[in-house]
Formats: structure tokens, sequence, C-alpha cells
């Protein structure tokens, strides 16, 4: 009855309270924590929702998920296959990279696909880099999803008492996870992440290295060890990366065959971010091809021509890679999206374990493992593999 429906809700919400107020934490009618006391407090007894993970090395059993994403056009794939498997889940999302703040487009994409994040979303640490204007309203058009205030709160903070809170939480890392860095150990030791790695790993060190978290400038050498540490704490972590596992071009896009591309050109916001995002990138590898093309100009007719040779061969490998770019979206007229973050998804979503014999254990044995390719026609059937995978995820979530 609707006595009992409602009597059910109240008690629900007063153990949820009480179970906060026992952990030092308060949560508030939205689902939104604040710290009270001390955030590495014994996590509560294990929610009843959870989803499972079935392939290895992930396999488990998770209550709760922390999203890390800079929301790029693949970010918003892999959330959009992962949305049947982690809905009802406890979740709080970190938004991070360019110089915008993401939470509302955060919420709006969340909103059309179904999820909330119960436990907020917060803007982590962001960058000088442009993040295009258009790509923030790219999901604005679908049901009204209420604005955000200004953000208060220590991003660590909230992100300590979220993992402390749960017993068997579940990270998924699609963004540099500087967030993470100076988290006890105890709390990434029960935690299982699964991360694109890439420009990923390659900025978190950066920033490692150049002191802008810890406020002290590192060696290269030092900088690797902080990075590497953090993803050897997990209690499990799965690294995906495109160069070693499917090529480092490797796309999705409206000239392959299959039924990937038609379930996600359906979407209409997801084209339109797919759409600002790719002008955007265009223009961004163009600027930076003129720049590294006077930097040749101006090093020829030199007083030491090895210099410009060396010089050369320092920057066809960058030049190549962006004219790479530029000429993939351009032959599919805008409709590509790396095949980077959906990668990472379609490895946790392999229940039946068709990927498991590409992921190997990364020395020293521990619980690192990465996704990697031996061959070039083992790069096409991970290919394959993934694609079916996402299909199968996409079409449940359209009969949904």
């Amino acid at each position: 009855t609707l006595f009992h429906t409602r009597q059910k809700t109240i008690l629900k919400t007063l153990r949820r309270r009480v179970s906060g107020a026992i952990m030092g934490i308060s949560t508030s009618q939205d689902g939104t924590a604040t710290v009270l006391s001390d955030v590495t407090a014994a996590p509560s007894a294990a929610p009843t929702v959870a989803f499972q993970v079935a392939s290895r090395p992930l396999r488990g059993r998770y209550n709760a998920v922390l999203l890390l994403t800079d929301l790029e056009s693949d970010d918003a794939v892999a959330i959009k296959a992962m949305a049947a498997r982690i809905r009802s889940i406890p979740m709080l999302v970190v938004v991070g990279e360019g110089d915008a703040d993401k939470r509302q487009l955060a919420a709006d994409l969340l909103n059309t696909y179904g999820l909330q994040a119960s436990d907020g979303i917060i803007q982590g640490r962001s960058s000088a880099v442009e993040y295009p204007a258009g790509a923030l309203r790219s999901y604005s058009g679908c049901e009204a999803t209420a604005p955000l205030p200004p953000q208060d709160v220590d991003v660590t903070q909230k992100v300590q008492a979220f993992l402390s809170r749960y017993s068997s939480p579940f990270v998924l890392i699609l963004k540099p996870p500087h967030e993470l860095l100076t988290l006890p150990p105890d709390l990434l030791g029960r935690s299982t992440a699964a991360l694109y790695g890439s420009f990923n790993l390659l900025e978190f060190r950066t920033v490692i290295q150049e002191g802008t978290l810890s406020g002290k400038k590192l060696l290269p050498s030092e900088a690797s060890r902080l990075a590497d540490g953090l993803l050897v704490a997990f209690k499990a972590c799965l690294l995906v990366e495109r160069s070693k596992s499917v090529g480092r071009d490797a796309t999705i896009d409206c000239l392959q065959g299959g039924d990937l591309w038609p379930l996600l050109s359906a979407d209409r916001s997801l084209m339109r971010l797919l759409a600002e995002w790719n002008t955007h990138s265009v223009l961004a590898h163009s600027r930076s091809l003129a720049k590294l093309s006077e930097q040749i100009s101006g090093s020829c007719g030199g007083a030491q021509p090895e210099q410009t040779f060396k010089l050369i061969n320092e920057l066809t490998p960058k030049m190549d890679k962006k004219l790479a770019i530029i000429n993939g979206i351009g032959k599919c007229k805008g409709q590509q999206l790396c095949f980077a973050d959906p990668l990472v998804v379609a490895c946790v979503l392999d229940d039946e374990g068709k990927l498991s014999e590409y992921v190997h254990q990364v020395e020293p044995p521990g619980a690192f493992f990465e996704l990697r390719a031996s061959t070039s026609d083992d790069k096409q059937q991970i290919v394959r593999l993934a694609s079916q995978i996402l299909v199968r995820a996409l079409q449940s979530e359209v009969a949904a």
C-alpha cells in the first residue's frame, strides 16, 4: 500500500542517515555527502544493490562507482554503454581537464542515460586546454536538469569520504587521476579500478613532476614511480591503451560495418557532442601543426644542418599523429571517435571473458594487468570482440 511504501522509504532514509552519522558523514536529501569527522572510518555494510563484473582480472561484485571523466565524446559512449549495469548503484562523479566547469554537462549527460550521481558531481583539476563551449550544451536539450550551485568542496576529501563509505567500490578512470594521488593506501587497496592510460597517465606524471599537486618539483623517474605506485595500490587494476591493444589510430566510425555506429548515431545528444569535439580537434591540431612547421622552417638554412635534421626527426612523429587524426575525422565527415574509453568499458562488460586471453599481468607479478595484443591479427580480433560487447550493451539499453 501507499502507506507501507512511504513507511519503508522513511525507514530507509533514517538508516542511511544513522549509518552516515556513525561514520562521520551527513547525507542530505539530494544524496550529497558532507564529511563531519574522520573520513577513513570503517565502511558500512554492503548495500543491497551491486553490479557484477564477470571476467578476470576485475571479477567481483561492487556496491559503489567512482567515475573520473573529462567528458570527451568517447567518454560519453563509455558511460552510455555502462548505464544499464550501474543504474541504481551509488555513484560519485569527478569531472576535470580543460578550461570549463563540466559539472552541468555531466548532470545533463547522466540524466539522458537514466543515471544519477547519488553522491554528487564535483569539478576536479582543470587545465589551460580549451574545451569547446558548444560541447557543454550538447545534452542540454534533453529533459531539464536542475542547475548546479557553485562548488564549495574539498575534492580529495569528498572522494576519500565516498570510498570510505563502501566496502567494495569500483573506480572507472577516464581522465588523469589527479584526485587519487594522496588517498590512503588502504582505501585504494579495497578498490578495484579500470582505466585508460596514454594521455591520462602522461598528463598525470607531468603534473606530478611539475609539483602542481604537491608544491614540490620531482625528477621524471620520481614522478613515474609515484604514478605507477597508484596503479599497483588498487586491489586489482586493468590498464587499457590503444597502442598496445587495438592500434594507436583505432576508431569507431561511420565507415565500419556492423551495428555499433548505427546505435550511436541514433543518439542526437551524443552526435552534437561528437560534432563539437571533432570540429575543435581539427582546429586545435591544425594550429599545432602550424607551430611545428614554423619550428622546422625556422631551423632550415642555419649554420648547423645536423640540428635541423635532428629537429625534423623529433617533430615529424608528432606531426604524423596529428595529421592522422585530422585525416580520419575528414574521411568520416566528422562521424568518428577514438576507440579508447569505450574499450575500457568493453573489458568491464565482458561477461563471457572473450577478451581475457588478451589480458596480461604486468611485471612484477601482482594485481596490475593490461590489455595487450601480440600481433596485428590480435588487434583486429580485440576490435571485433570489444565492438560486439558494446553492441550488446547498447542494444539492451535501447530495449530498456
